[in-house]
């Protein structure tokens, strides 16, 4: 059993495959894209700090810009990639089911910039790459400014779902 099929295109053009994904996939996108619902899904999640943008001792805030990188597959999907022209498409954000990963230490509103699109895989594989400006709560100690160390910790959690949740 599998969440969508293996897509037919009819030519290795965008609109095949479009229409391909516009009959499998897309009408799923409030489900969470797997086989059946005891299978858990994994989603990985990596970040890189791009950089600090300021700090806040009295707040006890920190403001970073971070590019999130998440990965995760769709069970099922796949198609050749001559047969429908590409490996890789990029799909409006709102065709596909996207986890609800978020910082647990989000202080300020989200003012990162909305990216309409997410990367489909002809293998199933889904990347979402982002940038994200966090406002973050932090424990700062500054006493020896700027030879001080801070550690500073993101959670990353789902509003939905806990970490081994199925789908029942």
């Amino acid at each position: 059993m599998s969440c969508v099929a293996v897509l037919n295109c009819t030519s290795p053009t965008p609109n095949s495959l479009f229409t391909e994904l516009e009959k499998h996939l897309f009408s799923k996108n409030l489900i969470p894209p797997v086989a059946n619902f005891s299978q858990t899904l994994n989603v990985t999640i990596s970040f890189t700090v791009v950089g600090i943008l300021g700090v806040d001792a009295k707040a006890q805030t920190l403001t970073t810009f971070l590019w999130q990188v998440l990965q995760w597959d769709i069970a099922g999907l796949s198609w050749d990639e001559e047969q429908c022209g590409t490996e890789r498409v990029s799909v409006p954000r709102e065709k596909l089911w996207v986890p609800d990963i978020h910082i647990s230490e989000f202080m300020d509103e989200d003012k990162s910039p909305y990216m309409p699109y997410v990367y489909l895989h002809n293998t199933g594989r889904v990347y979402d790459d982002k940038p994200v400006r966090v406002v973050s709560s932090c424990k700062l100690e500054i006493y020896n400014f700027p030879f001080d160390i801070q550690t500073c910790s993101l959670t990353f959690g789902s509003y939905l779902h806990f970490g081994e949740t199925t789908f029942l």
